[in-house]
C-alpha cells in the first residue's frame, strides 16, 4: 500500500480514510536525517567544546544475528540508502544555514567549510545502523519477514499489506521507535558536526574571530 507521496505505509486497524494518519516509515527516516542534520549544525559554533566520541549505542534488544541480518535486508529494501543520498546534499545545506544563524559573525569561510567537510564525513551507514539497531528492539523475526515481504511487493508495484496482528503492533510502538531513531540520528549527526566544527576551529582560529552563539 502507498501514501500520497508515493511511499509505502502501514495501516493499523483504526487507520481508515476518515482522517486517521498511516505511518510512512521512508518519509520519516529522511525526516529524521534532516532533523539530524540540522541539530548537527547547532552541535559546533564559535567557542563550543567539539564532540569526543561518535559512537551511538543503542539496546539491541534480540541480541540475534538472523534478526540482524533481516533487519538490514528490510531496511535496505526499503530504499533508506538511496534517499540519503538524493537527500544529503540538501541537509547539509540547512546545517550550513542554521549554523550561520546561530553565529552570524562567524565568517562564511567557516559554514562553508563544514558543509564541504560534512559531505565528505556523513555515509548513510552511519544512520541506517541508527534505524537497524531501533527495528531490533521492537519486532521478531517473525515480524521483520512479513515487512521484507510487503516491502518487497511494493518494490515490485504489486498490492501489499500486512497481518492486523502486525499493523497493531506497528501502531503501538511506532512512538517508541520513532523516539529511539530520532534520538539516535540527532546524537550521531551531532557528534559528526561537533567533530568537524572542532577541527576548522583549530585550523582556521581567524574564522571565529569576535564570534557569539546565539543561542
Amino acid at each position: 500500500m502507498r501514501g500520497k507521496s508515493g511511499e509505502p505505509v502501514i495501516c493499523g486497524p483504526r487507520n481508515t480514510r476518515e482522517g486517521q494518519s498511516c505511518c510512512t516509515i521512508s518519509a520519516m527516516k529522511i525526516t529524521l536525517l534532516l532533523f539530524a542534520l540540522v541539530l548537527a549544525a547547532n552541535a559546533q559554533t564559535a567557542g563550543e567544546k567539539p564532540a569526543e566520541s561518535r559512537v551511538f549505542t543503542l539496546d539491541m534488544g534480540h541480541g540475534d544475528p538472523g534478526l540482524h541480518a533481516d533487519v538490514q535486508r528490510f531496511v535496505e529494501l526499503s530504499g533508506a540508502r538511496q534517499k540519503f543520498a538524493e537527500q544529503k546534499k540538501s541537509m547539509v545545506e540547512a546545517g550550513r544555514k542554521k549554523m550561520m544563524e546561530r553565529c552570524p559573525k562567524c565568517a562564511p569561510e567557516f559554514a562553508n567549510e563544514w558543509a564541504r567537510r560534512m559531505m565528505q564525513r556523513l555515509t548513510a551507514d552511519d544512520f541506517i545502523n541508527v534505524y537497524v539497531s531501533a527495528y531490533e528492539k521492537y519486532f521478531s523475526r517473525e515480524d521483520i519477514a512479513e515487512l521484507i515481504a510487503m516491502q518487497e511487493k511494493i518494490n515490485a508495484h504489486e498490492p501489499a499489506t500486512t497481518s492486523p496482528r502486525l499493523q497493531e503492533k506497528v501502531r503501538s510502538v511506532m512512538p517508541s521507535l520513532m523516539g529511539d531513531i530520532t534520538g539516535g540520528c540527532v546524537k550521531v549527526g551531532a557528534e559528526i558536526g561537533g567533530k568537524v566544527g572542532g577541527e576548522i576551529q583549530q585550523e582556521h582560529p581567524e574564522y571565529l574571530k569576535g564570534a557569539q552563539v546565539v543561542r
